[in-house]
């Protein structure tokens, strides 16, 4: 099961032949791969593991940028052909039980764990679980946001006038719009990654990115985004004076789309065993998504409290690793005993009959 990825006058069936191809599980696989070892450096800094100094904090501000956006383009360019496919009824139902059921079902799994070793994790007690249909919590915040994306995307198609492009326009309004004084805590989310849903609906009908170029053109694109991206992250733009919402949006923005082009470059140029290993990243990276965060912090709990150790490089490679396959072997194991409702809700097999993943 992947993270959803899910035209009006406009020609909607032109996006509903949009195909599924290991260029995009590649993509999601590099982008999950960068959700978890962020986590990981995260807590492990906040651990006292890894010093809360450069170069850790500049590859976690460098990795911040453009990770989640990553998810929210992928899932936006493939919105239109399921949207056509499965009609709006239909689509929000599903959405109910890939991402409000398992968002709802792993806030008060992960939320209760950590209140119950509060001693023992880097949180204390802290989640919030009775909040969870107005607050998410952790990093389930993506899923919260993503559900009512779909919700407003799905609103927007079905008035059939151009919707791509009065969803874009939408998003960027509410992109620049600071929102910060609404009641609602989780609109935020909502507000600023709908801009990169909808350029990845705008997109939809286009070939999949970098993959008419060459060997060498792709690789001379990732390069320049990648030198972008850093030139913006080391803040050397700063004597511009990026300090009100605008130019910090802008500059936010111009960061995202270049560290997706980065990784869209990396996933055109993957090859052989690697290509292979980050497509199953990418077929399983909600799996991944819900369960990294306890196997990861349980591994680091063994290490530390238990075995006394606090190597660095040992909790990253280890930590890196449970939290990545551990839960791919979670969800294989649940399928083999003819079940995976710790991920989605259980459907029939008539209701299973042609899911989209």
């Amino acid at each position: 099961m992947t993270l959803p990825a899910t035209g009006s006058r406009e020609r909607l069936p032109q996006s509903a032949a949009l195909p599924r191809t290991p260029f995009w599980d590649v993509a999601r696989g590099l982008g999950i791969l960068l959700v978890v070892y962020g986590h990981v450096a995260r807590g492990l800094m906040t651990a006292g593991v890894l010093p809360s100094t450069a170069p850790w904090t500049a590859l976690d501000a460098l990795i911040y940028s453009f990770h989640m956006p990553l998810f929210f383009y992928i899932s936006g360019r493939f919105f239109p052909a399921t949207f056509v496919r499965q009609g709006p009824a239909q689509l929000m139902r599903r959405k109910v039980g890939s991402i409000a059921y398992p968002y709802l079902l792993w806030s008060l799994i992960q939320g209760g764990i950590e209140v119950a070793l509060a001693g023992l994790t880097n949180h204390g007690g802290r989640p919030a679980i009775a909040g969870i249909l107005l607050t998410p919590i952790d990093q389930f915040w993506f899923l919260y946001a993503l559900f009512f994306i779909f919700g407003v995307a799905t609103a927007v198609y079905s008035i059939r006038f151009h919707p791509a492009w009065v969803l874009l326009a939408i998003a960027g309004i509410l992109f620049f719009t600071d929102v910060s004084t609404v009641a609602w805590s989780g609109f935020g989310y909502v507000a600023y990654y709908l801009l990169f849903f909808s350029l990845g609906s705008v997109t939809a009908g286009a070939r999949a990115p970098f993959l008419g170029l060459s060997a060498g053109g792709t690789a001379a694109v990732a390069l320049v985004s990648l030198a972008v991206l850093i030139v913006l992250q080391t803040g050397a733009l700063s004597p511009l004076g990026l300090h009100s919402l605008w130019p910090q949006r802008i500059s936010a923005f111009a960061c995202a789309l270049t560290g997706c082009s980065f990784i869209l470059c990396a996933a055109s140029l993957a090859r052989g065993r690697f290509a292979m290993l980050m497509a199953l990243l990418g077929r399983c990276s909600m799996e991944i998504y819900l369960l990294h965060i306890l196997a990861a912090s349980g591994i680091r709990i063994v290490i530390t409290k238990l075995l006394g150790l606090h190597d660095p490089a040992l909790h990253l490679l280890l930590g890196l690793s449970v939290g990545t396959f551990f839960p791919i072997l979670v969800a294989r194991a649940m399928r083999r005993r003819g079940g995976n409702w710790l991920f989605e809700w259980p459907r029939t097999a008539t209701s299973s009959a042609g899911q989209a993943a």
